[in-house]
């Protein structure tokens, strides 16, 4: 097997990895955003049966689990971008993308560029039918790639470990447990 088809098959399998842990992270999010109200709620009930300060009252809360924004693009994820901007600039006219469409795709990919996402900048090509006719597949952009997916690799695993999904898959003994834990250790912050 030469180094290029080396370089393609490793695209095409860092590719469909991060869609697949890509989506189980979106699908365990919105799970953790939903249930977060009832944890809160469960813990400023015991909070106030116990006499304790509520760990939410300073806005500073263990439950976010935050993106990173990189400074440096690599030149694939500028090129796409540019060539994916100015097809869906709000502004352009007389295309055969609906103005909705355009407008999600263009906020999209600016999200995208500042996470130097490459993928995601990939997916919104295909999405608007603007794919590069080649694409330099090099170290730098399979480096860029495996990033991408150790990223979003880690904020999975940081979802699996948080309060609200351990408490959420607890039986309610333990679910109490967890709730005192996280009461222990916010008041340890102050």
């Amino acid at each position: 097997m030469s180094y290029d088809t080396y370089k393609k098959n490793r695209y095409y399998e860092l590719r469909h990895e991060y869609k697949t842990i890509k989506k189980e992270y979106e699908d365990l999010h919105s799970v953790i955003t939903q249930i977060s109200k009832q944890f809160i709620i469960e813990v400023q009930q015991i909070c106030i049966k116990l006499n304790l300060s509520d760990p939410f009252a300073n806005d500073e809360s263990d439950l976010q689990v935050g993106g990173t924004n990189c400074s440096s693009f690599s030149l694939e994820t500028k090129s796409l971008y540019r060539q994916l901007a100015k097809l869906t600039h709000p502004d352009k006219k007389g295309d055969n993308l609906s103005e909705n469409k355009k407008k999600e795709i263009y906020n999209a990919a600016n999200q995208a560029k500042r996470e130097n996402n490459l993928q995601e900048l990939l997916s919104l090509s295909k999405e608007a039918s603007c794919l590069p006719k080649s694409l330099d597949i090099n170290t730098q952009t399979l480096n860029l790639l495996e990033s991408n997916l150790n990223e979003i690799n880690e904020k999975l695993n940081k979802l699996k470990q948080s309060y609200v999904w351990l408490w959420f898959c607890s039986d309610n003994i333990q679910k109490k447990k967890l709730v005192l834990d996280f009461i222990d250790s916010s008041q340890n912050k102050i």
